[in-house]
């Protein structure tokens, strides 16, 4: 198989580039059809500190949590509006009352256990438009979620495998955990700062037992 000398990229009889028909959107057991684009954005504020006597950076670190939101465009199909396509009882986001989780399969790897599975978890929908035209016919919709952390999995487990080649990664098993559970406090265990944590927190039990041994109490139930 040939190759690329210097990226290793292969030169072969099939199509190894991401595609967006390999991609199926649903929300519980219900696929989301006529979608146009749905977009996915993830960001993280960070902050850079000086000291007097140096000249530059002395360290780079979030100061924030991650953000996830998303966005959405579809054809009004079938007679469903953009909120009802997404498995929700109302048209109007203002009767919205319960979060609900997006799921992105994506199928590049293979189908059924082989598909890469992508979770927006606990999404709230913060706007909606429908814009009407009389250059356009075609009613589309557009829809924007504020969601609490996205994961990802592969078999159940991490999905980051170095792509079909298996390229090298730097690999840190509370990265990898938290791209497939998405924990919150990522940066308690020791090593990630001076914290006395030995990992990282997964259940509000856990955390309220730690605190009644630290105060003499008894173990919450």
């Amino acid at each position: 198989m040939p190759k690329y000398p210097i990226s290793g990229s292969s030169l072969d009889r099939k199509i190894t580039s991401g595609l967006s028909t390999l991609i199926t959107v649903k929300v519980g057991n219900t696929s989301v059809g006529a979608l146009q684009t749905l977009d996915i954005k993830q960001n993280r504020p960070t902050a850079k500190w000086q000291e007097i006597g140096t000249d530059g950076f002395v360290e780079n670190h979030p100061k924030g949590a991650a953000n996830v939101t998303a966005s959405a465009t579809r054809i009004v199909f079938d007679g469903l509006s953009i909120t009802e396509s997404f498995a929700r009882g109302f048209f109007n986001i203002q009767a919205q009352r319960i979060p609900f989780d997006i799921q992105i399969i994506d199928r590049q790897q293979g189908d059924g256990s082989l598909a890469v599975l992508h979770t927006l978890h606990s999404c709230w929908f913060t706007d909606t438009s429908t814009p009407y035209k009389s250059s356009d016919f075609l009613v589309i919709q557009t829809a924007s979620f504020d969601c609490l952390k996205i994961t990802t999995t592969r078999m159940g487990e991490s999905a980051a495998i170095g792509g079909i080649n298996g390229i090298g990664y730097e690999f840190d098993s509370i990265e990898r955990s938290t791209d497939v559970k998405g924990y919150q406090g990522r940066l308690d265990p020791a090593g990630s700062t001076f914290s006395n944590n030995s990992g990282v927190t997964t259940d509000i039990k856990d955390a309220l037992a730690s605190a009644g041994k630290l105060f003499g109490a008894g173990t919450p139930r």
